[in-house]
């Protein structure tokens, strides 16, 4: 099973914290109001370019994935669908590291895949015209 661990370790005090603050994070997500909050952070790209950057919109799509709305997520960042799971995989490797998760995380051919992906959707969701436009974080 690939659940079996090689070696038991004990649950260090910093995995306790990255799991709390990951907890506090997302409870903060799921009861934030994230279009009148002032304290959450502007794209500086956008502010200052005018261009959508490849995260513009990801809070807003966390936010929409927690409240189970899964197409207003696809609206503002449909690039959550693919990074999302990523974190979290690596999010688990990290709190499990005796664990055969290493079979989950996915090689370096899948990473450079998705360094061009995300490239590639960032020039994209800046160009005005149909279908890219749809790219564009709704507002």
């Amino acid at each position: 099973m690939w659940l079996k661990p090689d070696k038991y370790k004990k649950f260090s005090f910093d995995k306790i914290i990255l799991a709390v603050i990951i907890l506090i994070i997302t409870a903060f997500y799921y009861f934030a109001d994230l279009l009148d909050n002032p304290v959450l952070p502007v794209c500086i790209f956008h502010k200052f370019t005018g261009f959508y950057c490849p995260g513009c919109g990801g809070q807003r799509a966390f936010q929409a994935l927690l409240h189970r709305k899964p197409l207003d997520a696809l609206q503002y960042n449909p690039l959550i669908y693919i990074i999302l799971p990523l974190i979290f995989l690596k999010v688990l490797q990290e709190l499990f590291p005796g664990y055969y998760l290493n079979r989950l995380i996915p090689g370096k051919t899948f990473f450079w895949s998705v360094i061009c992906l995300i490239c590639a959707f960032w020039i994209l969701r800046n160009v005005q015209f149909y279908p890219f436009n749809l790219l564009a974080p709704k507002n």
